[in-house]
């Protein structure tokens, strides 16, 4: 019934009523925690903090409503007041002093306050060994909030440390669990540690040995890991291993993960083995799919216009134009346009397309690259080689002629 409210009739106060009387007729923790977290749903965190400091007065100890109470003064952006909930509670030394001071840390990081983040990280992970897997769980969660803050500092070794240390309590909790329900979803966050590894490896301290190394393991934890899959095929081509990329890009198509990505990367492929056909064949599939992916409508662009084949490209613009109205409103679609305009040999559309985006995060520096460019060169007349190779022959003629008429010079002499 509440749902139906707030959903189809768009009724907040409905909505939340609903949830009032059942707080009323049945008094329960649960029943205050719907009551919250509907006042949350529309965006009301002040009335939510009442209920759930409410409910912790009848209810005291419960974990989840202390957390909620922290989590809804941070939903306010009131975070001195939320620094000041956790520091009080954690004084208490309460039974959820332990979650409440993962939040607190959780805190300080969206905050950038790192140096905290690594003393609240460090000091709770000082304790003796233990087996129990919420115990570990909990470990595995400061030992990422750790390497976040790290890396952000640039302490990449430190880093390593905490990633390799929530890899290791992972497989642990993995092992321990066995083949049940939640094994899986650990085996899904081993994976995920696996690729912030990677990743730290790759991007960080450049050793792409280690980075393969973490992918496949990334992969092996969960076969379905698209940030892992699309990071290793952006490897092998990286490093010059096409069909390697290749493979990749071809058993993603196949198990249809991450196919928009994967299809690119696959284009970008052939493209690099010189099969341009093939190259163009994917950018094709991809935009009949979906006509307003404009990073894959400007990839076409540039590699039909390699191969010469620039006319093919036109007919996607008009697919992109019929598939939605606000086609003339999307920054990508000017750029390709721009682009487009410029290999034609028409710089003032060019110039009128990428004025258009210009200003956008994404599209605008290299719209401005390519207006620079224009500007400098509109007739888009051979620059470079074939200048440099004709004042190199000028000059050699210059320096025989010179060198000719020396010796006549003497000899009138």
């Amino acid at each position: 019934m509440a749902d139906i409210y707030l959903e189809h009739k768009k009724d907040r106060r409905a909505y939340a009523r609903c949830y009032n009387e059942l707080v009323q007729r049945h008094n329960t923790v649960e029943s205050s925690l719907l009551l919250g977290d509907a006042y949350m749903n529309i965006q009301e965190p002040d009335k939510a903090i009442k209920v759930y400091e409410a409910a912790l007065e009848n209810f005291p100890g419960n974990v989840a409503l202390a957390s909620k109470i922290g989590k809804a003064l941070v939903k306010t952006h009131d975070y001195g007041r939320a620094i000041s909930y956790y520091e009080s509670a954690l004084e208490k030394d309460s039974s959820f002093a332990s979650t409440l001071r993962y939040d607190l840390a959780e805190l300080y990081n969206k905050l950038k306050n790192y140096e905290d983040v690594e003393r609240i990280a460090t000091e709770s992970l000082n304790h003796q060994r233990s087996e129990d897997p919420a115990v570990l769980a909990l470990d595995s969660k400061y030992n990422l909030l750790l390497a976040k803050a790290t890396r952000a500092t640039a302490k990449y070794d430190k880093a390593v440390v905490a990633l390799q240390r929530a890899r290791e309590i992972q497989m642990r909790i993995v092992s321990q669990l066995g083949a049940t329900a939640d094994s899986k979803e650990h085996k899904l966050i081993a994976s995920d540690i696996c690729f912030e590894l990677a990743d730290l490896y790759q991007m960080c301290l450049k050793e792409h040995g280690k980075a393969l190394s973490m992918y496949n393991e990334a992969i092996q934890a969960n076969s379905l890991n698209s940030k892992a899959l699309l990071a290793l095929c952006r490897l092998h081509l990286a490093q010059g291993d096409l069909i390697a990329a290749q493979t990749q890009c071809a058993n993603m198509l196949r198990m249809e993960v991450a196919v928009d990505e994967a299809t690119i990367i696959m284009a970008e492929v052939m493209f690099r083995r010189n099969q341009y056909d093939q190259a163009v064949f994917h950018f094709r599939q991809l935009l009949e799919r979906q006509p307003t992916h404009y990073v894959a409508l400007r990839k076409l662009v540039e590699m039909t216009r390699r191969s010469g084949t620039l006319h093919e490209a036109e007919p996607f613009f008009a697919a992109a134009e019929k598939a939605t109205q606000k086609v003339f409103l999307h920054p990508g679609y000017h750029f390709c346009k721009g682009l487009y305009c410029r290999y034609t040999n028409n710089p003032n559309e060019a110039l009128r397309e990428f004025n258009l985006c210009r200003r956008d995060p994404e599209w605008g520096e290299e719209a401005i690259g390519h207006m620079i460019e224009i500007f400098l060169n509109p007739d888009n007349d051979t620059l470079g080689g074939d200048a440099l190779e004709s004042v190199t022959d000028s000059s050699q003629d210059a320096a025989t002629a010179g060198g000719a008429t020396a010796p006549s010079e003497q000899a009138e002499s």
